[in-house]
């Protein structure tokens, strides 16, 4: 991809002369923020143990998804999204939301309060249940509901909303969660907020764009999550085959 290819890519829309509704977008943002603070403040987070701590990870979680159920809800639904949750190859979608989960499954975990197999299967379908109800709402709604503007615009908003609603309850159990929030942080969140709408726009799924997030939310050996990432590249590439062969 040449440098003007590359940049009429992020300049294009997907849905041109689309406006985005800023109140849909404020109620959504609203909702998800609330839920997730009180989920981090008085949710299973604040219990001693692994799994009560996934649990809690998993409330907060669902903060983005009911704020886009809310917004839909109160909100006219425009339809004829760009994105959808399991995009135009639903077979590769679901396989990459279980590739994380049979992987860590089939190796399973040193500490182990049943079965290390099953421990880590269970364990890794928290996250990725976590991970799902955040992407419908960051890279399903919000990328749907910013589809009249420039990719780059799309991803730069969602980022900075992003980056508040962590705020909300990184704030309050930052260490509990084992994230530092300062410098570092903030930018991984920017640079994974453009990858993640690149994603979605090649894939149009946010089931993907899930299991991607699983993998940075693992706390797993880097070597474990390379293995994984290697397999989730596999499935969105086959996904993203789907879409090139189907869309003008």
């Amino acid at each position: 991809m040449g440098m003007s290819t590359f940049a009429a890519y992020w300049r294009r829309a997907d849905a041109p002369g689309r406006k985005p509704d800023w109140i849909a977008v404020a109620i959504f943002f609203v909702i998800a923020c609330a839920w997730s603070y009180f989920a981090a403040r008085w949710g299973e987070i604040r219990l001693v143990g692994s799994l009560p701590r996934i649990n809690g990870i998993l409330l907060i979680g669902f903060g983005p998804v009911l704020g886009a159920l809310a917004a839909g809800a109160l909100r006219r639904d425009r339809g004829n999204w760009p994105a959808g949750f399991r995009g135009l190859d639903k077979r590769w979608s679901l396989i990459a939301l279980l590739i994380p989960i049979l992987v860590t499954g089939a190796l399973g975990v040193k500490r182990f309060h049943v079965d290390p197999h099953l421990d880590a299967a269970i364990i890794t379908a928290t996250v990725v249940l976590a991970c799902i109800g955040e992407e419908i709402g960051w890279r399903e709604y919000l990328y749907n509901m910013f589809a009249g503007l420039p990719l780059w615009a799309s991803a730069l908003i969602t980022w900075v909303l992003w980056l508040l609603w962590h705020m909300t309850f990184v704030l309050v159990v930052g260490d509990q969660l084992g994230q530092t929030y300062d410098l570092i942080y903030t930018l991984g969140l920017f640079v994974a907020s453009f990858a993640l709408a690149a994603l979605v726009r090649t894939t149009r799924s946010s089931a993907i764009a899930a299991a991607w997030r699983t993998v940075a939310a693992l706390p797993v050996p880097l070597w474990l999550a390379g293995v994984i990432a290697v397999l989730l590249a596999v499935a969105t590439w086959k996904a993203a085959a789907t879409v090139r062969r189907v869309t003008p």
